[in-house]
């Protein structure tokens, strides 16, 4: 009894087993490696490529208010008035509308006004099969929800300094359609 559970014992492999176990299978494994290579290489021949289009934006300097009080105009506060339009210029109410307002519908509404941001949109697509003609565009509810994807903020800093982000196949078309994202929102603020 006692030999029978020797002989069922099963030898550690060791590194040469394993080396040999490559060598058998070469063929398999050249294989598969062959196969994952062109498939990447089909994927990458399929896909359109993106640009990235940045704008960078920042909310304006407060030109009235306690930032220009005669109580701090003296030539000598010059540091500490530069720096309270600094600090006031991130709090303002107006840079959070206007980021609240960048992707919502009312400025999606005026951009489908534009034929070259419709036919601009048609042109985003991530792969050479896919159609042009479902367009993001079909109204300006769907356009919305297509920038609150598309368009990133990104902070810089520890400054109150922001930056558009978007990604299109066309360069020129992503910095069209960041200057009229900025143009609009900005007029409706205004």
């Amino acid at each position: 009894m006692e030999r029978a559970a020797q002989d069922d014992h099963v030898p550690m492999p060791a590194l040469g087993d394993l080396w040999g176990d490559i060598l058998r299978f070469k063929i398999w494994i050249c294989a598969g490696v062959m196969i994952g290579l062109l498939a990447g290489i089909a994927f990458i021949g399929f896909t359109v490529p993106h640009y990235r289009g940045e704008a960078i934006i920042a909310p304006a300097v407060p030109m009235s208010g306690g930032a220009s009080s005669k109580v701090m105009s003296h030539e000598d506060a010059f540091a500490l008035r530069f720096l309270f339009q600094h600090v006031n210029a991130g709090q303002g109410s107006d840079f959070q509308r206007f980021e609240a307002l960048l992707t919502g519908a009312s400025v999606a509404g005026i951009l489908m006004a534009d034929k070259r941001i419709v036919e601009g949109l048609r042109q985003d697509r991530s792969f050479s099969w896919s159609d042009g003609k479902s367009s993001v565009a079909a109204n300006a509810e769907q356009l919305s929800e297509y920038l609150k994807k598309r368009i990133q903020i990104e902070s810089m800093g520890m400054s109150s300094t922001r930056k558009m982000v978007y990604t299109h196949p066309d360069p020129a078309f992503a910095k069209y359609l960041l200057g009229a994202l900025h143009h609009i929102a900005d007029g409706l603020i205004r």
